[in-house]
């Protein structure tokens, strides 16, 4: 079936050539294919799948023993006595053309063994992304057993709510210490007390990535060393490096250099027992689709088709649907999820808000064996009809009604998705008609207290957890079924010391530009959007009495509405 005549003359090739032919002709075939979803895709995608996670030791185990075996991280991470013996040739993983031999001087900077107690416990890999900003998820990072850092990050006090401050290894690539720190060949004190903020820290450097970062790493050792710095510098082994990337390229990455970030996670997986990474989301929006900066500190975009962000989001993402590892994308949970999630051996999976998101994560919802906790704002009467018929355990939060409306002030402000609100007092107005998101506030509790002697439900105050955390959170344990000793509460109490309900929430969180953490010269003593009578500094004496007013005539045969007396 010949229809296609040659426009030009044929020749006969030699099979090298014919064989070439032949890869072309299928990859023009083939290629087209698969088409990587572009950015707008993977972020539907992660709406339509949802957030929820249980963790599958089963499947970190896998992956763990893949690490193992194709990278041996536990004794190659880093280039140790052991591995790295004196007079071995390596090649520099990312220049084929070069290689050293390790001689006595550089043999002497070396640990005699990988410097860590192995396995690892709980490990947080920290990655520098925006979505970390507003995040409010500093103690949940710093509660981990062992943190990590990529490419010496800023620690200082305006970041740590939302990064933590604690860490145990960060990387520091060659280039930093150029761009930062002009290779540490002048000045050395700059790059010195910028250390300090990584406290115990082992530096680990690609020295032997590329030729051009070998003298800068050195330099890094010799001045930490110099000083007695408390940092110690491990350089990552290049084999190690070259298997990781070799694993991933298997599995679909195709790029110039693996990120990272990228680097860390897969030697987390190989060392420690759970791994939760928090900051890799290399998107312009978040999960709500709302502009966010490249990093949580500026908006400095990487070289374009060096890195293949996308495709290793989608790598880590499916790590973490299949329960491997946990991807915090949504901003750390609220108070009092948090204290559930802290009590020992209540085994749970912690869902998004069920009234957010797309309605096949209910289908999802399902099929999760532990005890679901499920967040929401919703009134009794919008709740779904099978948690009622059901009889699920309900912990319902109230709070000073003043104080939220000036918190959903500052929450209208920071939403794009919400109506624009330039001032509080245009606010105000709509606060007390209740023409705002989830309706009005005086409908809302009312619904509630209705069922106020219901066996399933527990009705709490803000104001009282504050006052007395101790006390209630053990009243949350006894409503829950469960017992805890003295020193479990007091160990919730601290992982769970937030100054306000919703300091975890990315649009809730107190922005240092905005005037309620202006009302203190004090940075850290910032007003918070959760902090008892604030309202105090936005009512004026017409809008208390108003507010009053209307108050009194809607709660009037309530008694919930005794609880606020001490706080109007």
């Amino acid at each position: 079936m010949a229809v296609l005549a040659w426009k030009f003359p044929r020749t006969r090739l030699p099979v090298g050539a014919s064989a070439l032919c032949v890869v072309v002709l299928c990859w023009l075939y083939v290629f087209p294919v698969y088409r990587l979803p572009d950015e707008k895709e993977i972020v539907q995608g992660v709406l339509q799948q949802g957030t929820a996670w249980r963790r599958n030791r089963t499947a970190a185990g896998i992956f763990r023993k893949q690490m193992e075996d194709c990278c041996d991280p536990a004794h190659l991470f880093a280039m140790t006595k052991m591995n790295s013996p004196m007079g071995k040739s390596l090649w520099y993983d990312g220049e084929f053309l070069y290689s050293f031999t390790i001689d006595n001087s550089t043999y002497s900077l070396f640990p005699q063994a990988t410097p860590f107690q192995l396995p690892l416990k709980k490990c947080a890999v920290v990655g520098n992304g925006g979505i970390l900003k507003k995040s409010g998820c500093g103690r949940q990072i710093d509660e981990a057993d062992f943190v990590m850092r990529c490419n010496l990050p800023p620690l200082s006090s305006e970041y740590t709510k939302d990064v933590g401050s604690k860490s145990h290894l960060v990387t520091a690539n060659p280039s930093i210490i150029r761009q930062r720190f002009q290779n540490l060949l002048w000045s050395r004190k700059t790059f010195v007390d910028h250390m300090k903020v990584y406290n115990h820290s082992y530096i680990y450097m690609p020295a032997f990535s590329m030729k051009t970062g070998t003298e800068p790493s050195l330099r890094v050792y010799y001045t930490l060393s110099d000083v007695g710095a408390n940092q110690t510098v491990l350089f990552a082994n290049p084999n190690f490096l070259r298997s990781i990337g070799k694993f991933w390229k298997s599995r679909g990455i195709h790029a110039k250099r693996l990120s990272t970030g990228l680097f860390l996670v897969s030697a987390a997986l190989g060392l420690c027992e759970e791994v939760a990474i928090y900051g890799f989301w290399p998107f312009s929006v978040n999960m709500h689709e709302q502009p966010i900066s490249h990093h949580y500190y500026d908006n400095v975009l990487p070289f374009s088709g060096f890195h293949a962000m996308p495709e290793e989001f989608l790598q880590l993402w499916y790590l973490h649907k299949i329960g491997a590892l946990r991807m915090q994308l949504d901003p750390c949970t609220h108070w009092i999820a948090k204290i559930i999630e802290n009590i020992p051996n209540a085994r749970i999976t912690l869902t998004p808000p069920i009234e957010l998101g797309d309605i096949s994560k209910f289908e999802e919802l399902k099929t999760y064996c532990e005890t679901r906790v499920i967040p929401t704002h919703l009134s009794y009467s919008m709740l779904p009809m099978n948690i009622k018929q059901k009889q699920c355990k309900i912990i319902y939060v109230i709070r000073n009604p003043k104080d939220i409306a000036v918190s959903f002030f500052h929450y209208y402000r920071d939403n794009p998705n919400l109506p624009s609100i330039e001032t509080w007092h245009e606010f105000f107005e709509l606060f007390l008609k209740g023409d705002v998101v989830y309706g009005s506030w005086f409908d809302h509790v009312l619904s509630w207290e209705e069922h106020k002697n219901a066996k399933n439900i527990f009705i709490i105050s803000y104001e009282e957890m504050k006052k007395d955390p101790s006390k209630n959170i053990r009243k949350i344990a006894t409503f829950l079924g469960l017992n805890m000793t003295d020193s479990e509460i007091n160990q919730i109490v601290w992982k769970t010391s937030f100054t306000e309900m919703k300091n975890n929430t990315a649009k809730e969180n107190c922005d240092p530009n905005h005037t309620i953490c202006a009302l203190t010269s004090n940075r850290n003593l910032v007003f918070r959007k959760g902090a008892v009578g604030d309202w105090i500094n936005y009512f004026t004496s017409k809008q208390k009495r108003v507010f009053d007013e209307l108050f009194t005539e809607k709660m009037k045969h309530s008694e919930l509405a005794k609880h606020f007396g001490d706080y109007s």
